[in-house]
């Protein structure tokens, strides 16, 4: 269903006539509440769960270094980490249990992704605060879901060109100093 928005759309159809919330795959409303759990202001100790996402980004850059193709990480905001009003609907929110209004400013989930890929020597882009500089941070997702908006896709390819273009000029990463945590020393990658 993930693949073909009209499935998507016949379950929130049945959903709405059942007057009940559907997930619109077949996992279940409680898994899905969980995938955002780790970006929360004060999230449950999940360091576990993270590590065993991250493990696969050495593979995946032995694999691209192989094929003589360098892995680039690139982080891509939800809209409760950039406003309060960015896909401020139920059909956005509720699903994945984000409150409404509700504006995460935790950035240690940045953080803790950038501070693995430099330990494994992986290029990371951080473009969080790119998205919350934005003329109008509502206008880069989209109304009921999640996604980007076409205004969040431009924003988006351009920052991932920016840090595309800048290594192959063999420049340095752009503002590598601004940490992201003072009290944690960490220095991310900003796309500006």
């Amino acid at each position: 269903s993930d693949e073909f928005l009209t499935v998507q759309l016949a379950q929130r159809k049945l959903a709405q006539i059942w007057d009940r919330e559907m997930p619109a795959t077949e996992e279940s409303t409680t898994v899905r509440r969980q995938l955002f759990r780790w970006c929360e202001d004060n999230p449950p100790e999940l360091d576990e769960e993270i590590a065993s996402a991250l493990a696969p980004l050495v593979s995946i850059r032995e694999l691209c270094q192989s094929s003589g193709a360098n892995l680039l990480v690139a982080t891509t905001p939800m809209p409760w980490q950039v406003s309060r009003d960015a896909s401020n609907t139920r059909e956005a929110r509720a699903t994945y249990g984000i409150p409404k209004s509700a504006l995460w400013s935790s950035e240690a989930p940045f953080q803790r992704l950038s501070a693995y890929c430099r330990e494994k020597s992986i290029r990371c882009v951080v473009t969080l605060r790119a998205f919350q500089a934005a003329d109008d941070p509502t206008d880069l997702y989209l109304r009921r879901s999640p996604g980007l908006s076409a205004e969040g896709h431009e924003l988006y390819s351009r920052l991932l060109a920016e840090a595309i273009l800048r290594n192959d000029a063999g420049q340095e990463p752009a503002d590598e100093s601004q940490p992201i945590i003072p009290s944690k020393g960490e220095q991310l990658e900003w796309a500006q």
